[in-house]
Order: structure tokens, then C-alpha cells, then sequence
């Protein structure tokens, strides 16, 4: 005669997993003497699903927290290496990367990266307290790069150079204390210059020359102090974009040619 223990094992299982349960219950968001929390501590959205899991030690942090969204995915992960010092793994709700990087005293510091399709790393650079330091590359998502800017705390300061996947330059210029100053040029896929001129402080000035193929000039426009002295010319370079052919349309369409250079496109 065979013998079920089945049922007989289920109810040992589910009446020595009660207790566990209601003990890890009792044992979560604790404080001590103080009101300090300690131990390992869960967070709540209002509808009751888990916002974040982490433990402290007398109201501090540390080890691994996990912060999640409202259905449960992912959100970020911090791994405390020291109070004040945070890895941080951010992720976007389908579950690919976000970003990473870590903060000191809950300020970004040191290198961060951004993450786009695939995983693929779209803009790199340096903080310090909160603020891009240095140059901050972006990248296409086959790797080679898209963008270089120079920042100095925040501030757009030093060269900064566009590309094309190919990798020649599209744009280059300079920036000083976050305005345009100095040469700048323009070139099309093959490297030919399109645009050239120069900037004061943000304001365009002097000659501004257009290119035709071959680098033949085609038309100049006269600026000072920002202002534009032949409207005239622009005006027929406006009326004529169908002249140019396929990617040295498409530069000048992008660069607008009313006043203003289109560069970095992101920033914080």
C-alpha cells in the first residue's frame, strides 16, 4: 500500500513558513532608542507596491539599497562603499541601463556614463560636486564618437567639435565662459568647408563666407557686433537652398543660416 505524504508535508511546509513570515515582518523598518532606523527597512508607494528595500545602521545607509518603480521593475541600485560614497546603476522602465556613476555626500562625482538602445554608451564625462568638468563626449551607438564639449563647472568653456559617423568634423568653434568666441567652420561629409566666420562673445562678426562645391565662395555675409549689414544676401541664400546638393543642403538647413549656429544638444 503506497502512502501520500504530500498533503501531510504541504501543511508542515506552509505552518513552518508562517512564522518566518510573520517574523521578517516584525523584524522590518525597526528603530532604535533613539528613533535612529535600523535593520533592513522597506519603503511603500501610496498604493502599497515596494518603492525601495535597504538596511541602515543608527539612521545610516549602507550595503546595497534597490529602488523600484511602481510596477516593480527595477528603478536603481546604489551600493553604499563607504556613507557617503554611492554607486549608483540607474535603469529605464523596459529594463535597460540608464546611466551610472557615483555620488559623494549626494552630489555626482567622478565619471558618469549614459546608456541609449542596446545598452550602447551615448555621452561620457566628468563631475565635480554636481557640476560637468572637462570634456564630455557623445557617441553614436556604434561607438564612434558624435560630440566633444568642454565644460567648466557647468559652464561651456573651450573647444568643441561635432562629427559626422565617418568621423571628419562637422562643426568646430570655441566657447568662452558659455558664449561663442573665435573661429568656428562648418564641413560636409567629405570635409569640404560650408560656413566659416567668427564669433565675439555669442555674437556673430566680420565675414561669414558660404561655400559652393569645392570650396568656391558663394556668398558673405558682413556682421558686426551681431548685427547682419547685407540681409540681402541672406535673403537669396534663403530662396536658393535648392542649388545645394544632398549633405551640404542638409548642413546649412541645420545650421538655419538666421543668426544661429544649432551645437550641443543636450545639456543638464
Amino acid at each position: 500500500m503506497k502512502i501520500r505524504f504530500y498533503p501531510i508535508l504541504l501543511l508542515f511546509a506552509l505552518l513552518f513558513a508562517q512564522p518566518l513570515w510573520a517574523q521578517e515582518q516584525t523584524e522590518l523598518n525597526q528603530t532604535n532608542a533613539k528613533g535612529q532606523k535600523i535593520g533592513k527597512w522597506k519603503g511603500y508607494y501610496n498604493d502599497g507596491s515596494v518603492r525601495y528595500v535597504g538596511q541602515f545602521k543608527d539612521d545610516v545607509p549602507y550595503g546595497i539599497f534597490y529602488h523600484y518603480y511602481g510596477d516593480g521593475k527595477l528603478q536603481t541600485k546604489m551600493v553604499y562603499r563607504t556613507p557617503t560614497e554611492v554607486f549608483t546603476s540607474m535603469f529605464y522602465s523596459t529594463g535597460e541601463k540608464l546611466a551610472e556613476g557615483k555620488y559623494i555626500n549626494k552630489l555626482k562625482d567622478s565619471t558618469w556614463s549614459t546608456f541609449g538602445a542596446e545598452s550602447k554608451v551615448v555621452e561620457k564625462g566628468d563631475y565635480d560636486m554636481d557640476k560637468k568638468v572637462g570634456v564630455w563626449r557623445t557617441f553614436y551607438l556604434s561607438g564612434n564618437i558624435s560630440g566633444e564639449m568642454n565644460y567648466y563647472y557647468n559652464q561651456k568653456d573651450g573647444p568643441y567639435r561635432m562629427f559626422y559617423e565617418n568621423g571628419i568634423v562637422k562643426d568646430s568653434s570655441n566657447f568662452v565662459a558659455g558664449k561663442l568666441h573665435g573661429y568656428a567652420v562648418i564641413r560636409d561629409m567629405e570635409g569640404n568647408k560650408v560656413l566659416q566666420g567668427n564669433y565675439s562673445y555669442g555674437q556673430k562678426v566680420g565675414d561669414w563666407i558660404y561655400y559652393g562645391e569645392n570650396e568656391t565662395v558663394d556668398k558673405v555675409l558682413k556682421y558686426e557686433s551681431g548685427e547682419l549689414k547685407n540681409p540681402e544676401d541672406l535673403k537669396m541664400i534663403l530662396e536658393n537652398l535648392d542649388q545645394y546638393s544632398g549633405n551640404r543642403k542638409e548642413v546649412l538647413e541645420f545650421e538655419d543660416l538666421r543668426g544661429t549656429i544649432k551645437y550641443d544638444k543636450r545639456d543638464d
